[in-house]
């Protein structure tokens, strides 16, 4: 059993913190016992980034001069059973096991591990007795987190491996594959990388070893370190919070995360939106994996939902006084709302909106999935809505549209009967419309389809021949 030796520096931070080690490590040996809980397209359950050509730019930057060093520590999870700790007259030695976790059986293994973390509302789910199906529960949230379906992928494969294509085995055996060395890398995979790939000489890294870290807490240290410090795109850190815990797990962390100025809550809409099965944006959104099929990026779907949930002050005649509205910290019944305007949209629009899902549409047969249609068109319709909640205008009173769900869906529809669908699938003249006057100009020509729906003769378009 290959086994690496590490002298170190014990590091209690503070009392009841977990104990640190302050050590060295050689680059291509560590990556024979750590390697990073990645993300693939196919198991979005990881929280590293995949690997891209920064690590060819660190190969080059460590061998381009003498001189140039990466100071900055490695900051490496490793499984407590997998680590023997020996301290003697002030010297402490760590004992990392590479084989620790044997290949044979590991998806029995993985699968286990997490059902064991997930809560008994998504072991349900894992074991067949409830659905994930939003509409068959009473608030319309989805019982099961990604953690349990794919828990449920998982068991399917221990338990029945032959009943998966050929696709499917070969995404399970790399997923747990790479899950099968006692080390995870928190922070630092790409220097790791990059530095194995150095043929004339070894590289040596500072490194903090960190035995017995809960995978909710090495996502954790991994998020903070990410949002505060390294340029990890905001619909990478989104992914991260949606993937790769339980419902629980992230109910425990919630508060941490608001105590880092990190709002962990929002992060998870964007995905939820990508899952249900109620959301006209199911498997739409981006999340930037490889070989992805969303054609919406996260930041655009965040961004949406975000803006609607959390309204200005300007929207409150909407949801002023709607206790289910103002007393929903999980954006469950707010989210609820978000998905029956959009649903109601989409089904006016439901040419335009097929038409764009197609794997070969084109972008002008998208133009209803770009950010300048979607921002647009929500706030309009708002605008709109607020006017038929005015009582002057003889419309529902401020407290009932967003309270009754039947309201904003009628109260959509009532809109869009003025908007053509055309808008959104005629060729639209304008290259630059995401510019401060370029959303004046596009708003402009909604509010005047709207209502006078000439289309032909507006600038919007192009010509026709």
């Amino acid at each position: 059993m290959a086994k690496t030796k590490l002298q170190a520096l014990k590091i209690q931070q503070k009392p009841d913190a977990p104990t640190m080690y302050s050590t060295v490590i050689d680059a291509a040996e560590t990556l024979e016992w750590a390697d990073v809980p990645r993300k693939k397209d196919d198991f979005m359950a990881g929280y590293q980034r995949d690997l891209n050509e920064r690590y060819d730019d660190i190969k080059e930057y460590l061998t381009t001069d003498d001189q140039n060093i990466i100071p900055g520590a490695v900051l490496i999870g490793v499984d407590e059973d997998a680590v023997k700790i020996d301290e003697d007259d002030g010297i402490t030695t760590l004992t990392i096991d590479h084989d620790q976790h044997n290949p044979d059986g590991l998806i029995q293994a993985q699968y286990e591990e997490f059902y064991e973390r997930l809560s008994d509302e998504e072991q349900k789910f894992v074991d067949g007795e409830i659905s994930n199906d939003p509409a068959e529960h009473e608030n319309g949230s989805i019982p099961a987190s990604h953690l349990a379906e794919l828990t449920k992928e998982l068991k399917q494969a221990a338990e029945d491996w032959d009943s998966l294509s050929d696709d499917r085995q070969k995404a399970v055996s790399d997923y747990v594959k790479g899950l099968s060395v006692p080390g995870n890398i928190i922070d630092g995979q790409h220097r790791l990388w990059g530095a194995k790939e150095v043929t004339e000489f070894d590289v040596d890294f500072p490194a903090v070893i960190i035995p017995g870290l809960t995978d909710p807490e090495e996502v954790f240290q991994f998020y903070v370190l990410n949002s505060t410090a390294s340029p990890l795109s905001r619909d990478q850190l989104h992914a991260v919070i949606s993937t790769s815990l339980s419902n629980g797990e992230l109910e425990v962390l919630f508060e941490r995360f608001k105590q880092t100025g990190i709002h962990a809550r929002e992060a998870k809409l964007s995905y939820r939106l990508h899952r249900r099965d109620d959301s006209p944006f199911q498997r739409m959104v981006d999340f930037g994996l490889p070989n992805s099929q969303g054609i919406i990026k996260e930041s655009i779907a965040f961004n949406l939902v975000k803006s609607f949930v959390k309204p200005n002050a300007s929207y409150k005649r909407l949801y002023g006084g709607v206790n289910d509205w103002e007393q929903d910290p999980d954006y469950d019944y707010r989210l609820k709302v978000f998905l029956t305007f959009w649903n109601a949209v989409t089904d006016e629009y439901s040419d335009a909106w097929e038409t764009a899902r197609e794997p070969d549409a084109t972008d002008v047969e998208r133009q209803i999935t770009q950010k300048i249609a979607l921002d647009t068109l929500q706030e309009f319709l708002l605008d709109r809505l607020k006017l038929l909640s005015t009582p002057v205008m003889g419309g529902r009173s401020a407290d009932t549209m967003f309270g009754d769900l039947d309201a904003i869906d009628e109260g959509v529809r009532m809109v869009l009967a003025d908007l053509p669908e055309e808008f959104f699938t005629r060729e639209w003249t304008e290259s630059s419309l995401n510019t401060h006057q370029g959303r004046e100009f596009f708003r402009e020509q909604m509010e005047k389809a709207s209502n006078d729906r000439q289309i032909g003769s507006m600038k919007l378009f192009k010509k026709t021949k």
